[in-house]
């Protein structure tokens, strides 16, 4: 499990996982644990794809993934 000690690498790392596509989505769950240095305490962090077959448009419309 990697550990992250930055803030600023925290962040870029939960938005490099909520960008990927393709096959780099067949690699969820994720997990990396986050502190700031000794003495401070440590968080772990699990990404996980949560819905797979459908999303939700700006309009609330759903629309379900086809398997083209």
């Amino acid at each position: 499990m990697e550990t992250i000690k930055s803030k600023r690498v925290l962040h870029s790392k939960i938005k490099s996982l909520l960008e990927r596509e393709g096959d780099d989505l067949k690699s969820f769950p994720v997990s990396f644990s986050f502190s700031e240095g000794m003495g401070e305490p440590v968080f772990t962090f699990t990404v996980e794809r949560a819905s797979e077959d459908h999303f939700i448009d700006e309009k609330g419309q759903k629309w379900i993934r086809s398997e083209t």
